[in-house]
């Protein structure tokens, strides 16, 4: 039987460590021998602008993600998350953190940040597989905004939706993490996976 090609978006303002979460996603399926392939765009701003990263992993020529293709997107703001909508299908699985991000472009238009429920209506009506992890909130719990990609990391693990173990994916990160933070790193990942453990256990 041929390979299945998974593919994923990773979605987020900057700052936020989407080019970062993208990087472990990926070199947690390289270590698997799972044939990869990446893209990135980068907004109009180093912090609060656009930033998305693609991951196609198994086989095919390219790191792009069409309209209706991601198999995954991983969403780190809600409404960066809502600009990948096309990408999605019925059989997309969505993990967001609801938190806005003040963004400057909506600021310099006049426009107010829409509703969340509004945003998660939109993804909805194109597939049920939606959930929601306050990684924002999280990560004040640990004093560092920085962890919210990796509380998010662990988030995902937890729904076990990627192609492959969680222990590649937490190697992935504990190479990725600088001394400083290879403690907190750790602590982020475990609290985003129990976190979500929780959640799914009180949706039953």
């Amino acid at each position: 039987m041929k390979p299945r090609t998974f593919k994923a978006v990773v979605a987020g303002c900057g700052g936020q460590g989407v080019l970062s979460a993208t990087k472990v996603i990926g070199d947690a399926a390289r270590m698997e021998g799972i044939p990869l392939r990446a893209g990135q765009i980068h907004g109009l701003a180093q912090r609060g602008g656009m930033v998305e990263g693609t991951l196609v992993m198994g086989p095919g020529q390219t790191g792009f993600v069409g309209p209706a293709q991601a198999d995954l997107v991983l969403g780190l703001e809600p409404l960066e998350t809502q600009r990948a909508i096309s990408r999605m299908s019925a059989n997309t699985r969505v993990l967001l953190n609801p938190q806005p991000v003040p963004l400057a472009l909506l600021a310099w238009l006049g426009k107010d940040y829409p509703p969340l429920e509004g945003i998660l209506t939109q993804i909805r009506a194109i597939t049920p597989h939606v959930w929601t992890l306050d990684a924002t909130r999280l990560s004040e719990q640990l004093g560092n905004p920085k962890v919210q990609n990796v509380i998010m990391l662990g988030g995902l693990a937890t729904l076990h939706l990627l192609p492959f173990s969680e222990e590649s994916l937490q190697k992935a990160i504990d190479q990725m993490s600088p001394p400083r933070f290879f403690e907190l790193n750790h602590q982020a990942f475990e609290l985003g996976r129990s976190t979500m453990a929780a959640i799914l256990q009180s949706s039953k």
